[in-house]
């Protein structure tokens, strides 16, 4: 059973899920098990959007960290540093400034932390 929803889960329809459900499903036990691990399982797949948010953070550390040699104890001044080096052009244009001094225009090019 668990390795037919690790395999499955996410993968298979809703059709193929419920014969399964259907075959365990005699075992009062086994029926609950089933029903109880396709939950935990569902609650615990990432939507798309969530692993790009993961990956685009990732990311962004990764190279605030190789930007910033030595603020690697500021993550702020790092991501200012950032900012400068790969945005500094947007900020020109947008904002007149090539510095990043207010927290609002940091948060406005990083929205979520």
């Amino acid at each position: 059973m668990v390795l037919y929803l690790l395999n499955n889960i996410g993968k298979a329809e809703e059709k193929e899920l419920a014969e399964v459900k259907a075959h365990y499903s005699k075992d009062n036990l086994l029926g609950t098990l089933f029903d109880l691990l396709t939950e935990r399982y569902n609650t615990t797949i990432k939507t798309k959007e969530e692993m790009i948010k993961y990956t685009l953070r990732k990311t962004l550390r990764w190279m605030r960290l190789k930007v910033a040699k030595g603020k690697e104890s500021d993550p702020k001044e790092g991501m200012k540093i950032l900012i400068q080096k790969y945005f500094g052009n947007i900020l020109k244009e947008k904002f007149g400034t090539t510095t990043v001094d207010d927290d609002k225009l940091l948060d406005k090019f990083l929205p979520f932390k």
